[in-house]
This record gives structure tokens, sequence and C-alpha cells, in this order.
């Protein structure tokens, strides 16, 4: 990150790479965890955090998993987010259900986070040990994690070829009873570089995804949730701060390996060079490169607009996205056969949540 940072960007990203097992299905800039490669990404992270001379009303840690990282390394991280952030803010982090432990969500009370991010994906324990997630018993590290922070959404995949409506219905059900304030649903896509994609895993039927996409837009807002985003649904006054910034068009800071920020001047991103992680963090230049987590800021300038806060394209697919639930439902449906409007459906609804994926970064 520059030492100087435009003062009226309210936003920062950071992105912790580590992960102590790897899902079959992710093309995230991803890492296996290794303590002392992890002990220099931080120190260097923190002396670029210190660097910072200004307030956040949103701060977003993803990953990768953050909370994978030893919980002292994780403390040093917050705790200097915690010098960052303004009166009224939102400090999320994402999490997956087995790094909870109470000590962890007694350091996060700690240091000010407000909002966890929960990667369930689905409380199916066959379906989770296929996706080579861990399996927990995730209603009740929930319910605990609830206790310190009140603020919770929670992950969900649907579209899963070897799953079927059955258990989204049953994941479903079971996210609305537990204590939390909004759900991020995702289609299972299948990338290249992934497990699922080396197995030659097909993704869903259109009009399976399509069918399963207005189920579960129909039965969220039966159960208080409101539609914000093509892939968010949040309960009345906790829409996600921090993704709402990308959909405006605001601008964000970033820092991190897979991150990309946006000062209303410049969009750059954090390129990869090795080990699948991406200028060489300053504190490590000596080291040797197996022990570095290496990334290289790209920036590019927006010179083909002489205003460049003031671009619409993101601002109009923002709007799109706002729309697309009941326009969808209106123009589709009155003017397509059903299996023709449910492709269509199915397949740009896989396309903007790409784009959802992407743009929020999360990961």
């Amino acid at each position: 990150m520059k030492k100087k940072t435009n003062p009226n960007v309210k936003s920062l990203y950071i992105h912790i790479p580590y992960c102590k097992r790897i899902c079959n299905y992710c093309d995230f800039c991803k890492k296996n965890y290794d303590f002392s490669e992890c002990l220099l990404f931080v120190l260097d992270l923190i002396k670029d955090l210190k660097q910072i001379k200004k307030k956040y009303e949103t701060i977003y840690i993803g990953g990768g998993t953050p909370t994978c990282i030893d919980e002292k390394l994780l403390e040093l991280i917050l705790k200097s987010c915690s010098n960052l952030l303004e009166k009224d803010y939102e400090f999320t982090i994402e999490a997956n259900p087995e790094n909870l432990s109470l000590s962890l969500l007694k350091i996060m009370k700690k240091y000010g986070v407000n909002r966890l991010s929960i990667g369930v994906q689905t409380f199916d324990k066959n379906i989770l040990s296929k996706l080579n997630r861990e399996v927990v018993d995730i209603e009740k590290v929930v319910e605990s994690a609830y206790k310190y922070v009140q603020n919770i959404n929670i992950d969900l995949i649907y579209g899963i070829p070897f799953s079927n409506f059955s258990v989204l219905k049953n994941d479903l059900e079971t996210a609305i009873k537990l204590p939390i304030n909004h759900i991020s649903l995702y289609s299972l896509i299948i990338n290249p570089h992934t497990i699922f994609y080396a197995q030659n895993l097909k993704e869903m039927d259109d009009d399976e995804l399509a069918n399963q996409y207005d189920y579960i837009r129909g039965f969220l807002k039966s159960n208080g949730f409101e539609h914000y985003e093509i892939s968010n649904f949040a309960k009345l006054g906790y829409r996600s701060k921090h993704n709402q910034v990308y959909w405006k068009n605001e601008g964000y800071d970033a820092l991190g390996p897979g991150a990309s920020g946006y000062d209303y001047k410049y969009r750059y991103k954090y390129n990869h060079l090795k080990s699948k992680i991406s200028a060489i963090p300053h504190s490590v230049k000596n080291r040797t490169p197996k022990l570095m987590v290496r990334w290289k800021r790209e920036v590019f300038h927006l010179q083909s607009f002489p205003q460049p806060s003031k671009v619409r394209l993101p601002s109009s697919f923002m709007i799109f996205n706002h729309a697309f639930s009941s326009w969808s439902s209106d123009f589709i449906k009155s003017s397509l056969p059903f299996t023709a409007r449910n492709a269509m459906a199915g397949s740009v609804v896989n396309k903007l949540q790409q784009l959802n994926r992407f743009s929020s970064m999360r990961r």
C-alpha cells in the first residue's frame, strides 16, 4: 500500500491468504498455512497498517481463512486494525466454524470486531465432506459466537450437483433458526485450477439452478430477509455496509496478496508471483523466497474517463442488481417458455454471482 492514501476512502479490505485445508471448489488466492511464513506476512502487514494515518468506517478481513492462523498472530492484526476505526464502524472478519474457539471470540470482542461472516456452506455432513470442509457442530458454534458478536452472516452454497432440493430446504430452514442477521448464498461454480474441475465435475443444470434460486428468494423473503444484492439477504438494518461500498462505486483501500483497491482515481490489484500468492514485503526482502508471501501491485489508471469517480458502469450493475428480483419475474416469465426462461435466469444469476464474489472480494 502507498504510504499516503486518499482521505476520502473510508473502507479497508485485508486479505489473509492462509487455509489449513483447501476446499474442492475454491479458486481464490490461498495457500496452505505455515506458521513461519505467516509470521513474516503478519509483521509486514502490521508495518503497512501503522503507516495509515486515517480512520475507516468499514474494515473487512477476508481470506483464505483468517481464523485459521495462530491466535496470537491474528490478535496482532486485530489490535492494529482497532486503532484505525471510526466511532461508528463495521468491522468484519471471515471465519470457519472449526476455528471459532471461545478464546478467539474473546479476542475478537476485545478489539472491536462487530460483524462475523461464517463459512457454513451447508449443514449436511456428507456434502461438507465431499466439499473437503471440516465437519463440526455448526449450529452450536454459531450460537456460541452470538454471545460475543451479535451481527452474524453465514455463507451457504446451492446448486451443488451431488446435492438435491431437500438438502437446500433443510439448509435454509436450519439457517433461519439461528441467531443470524444476514445470509449470503452462492451457486457452486466449477472453475479451472480446482479439485472439482480436475475431477471433471459439471455444474448443475440451469433449469434446476434457477428453480433453487427462485425458491431461496421466496423462502427468505417470507422469513424476514430482504434480498438487497444478487447473493445477499439481510434482516432490516443489517445490510453489509462494507459490501455496499463496492456496489456504490465508492473507494476502498486494500492490503494482501489477493486484494484489490480503488482510490477514486486508480484501480489496483495485487498480482500473484510465487506460490500462487502475490511489491515484495519490505520487511522480508532478503529472506529466502520459500519463506515469502509475495505480492506485486498493479495499478490501472482510468484514462478514458475524465472524472473517474463518476464512471457509471459499476452503478448500472448496482441498479440492475437491485432491480433483478422483480424484473426477472415479470420479464423472463412473460416472455419465454418455462425451460428457456429458467436456463436464461440460471445463467444470468451465475454470471452476476461471479461478478458479486469478485467485487466483494471477500477472498
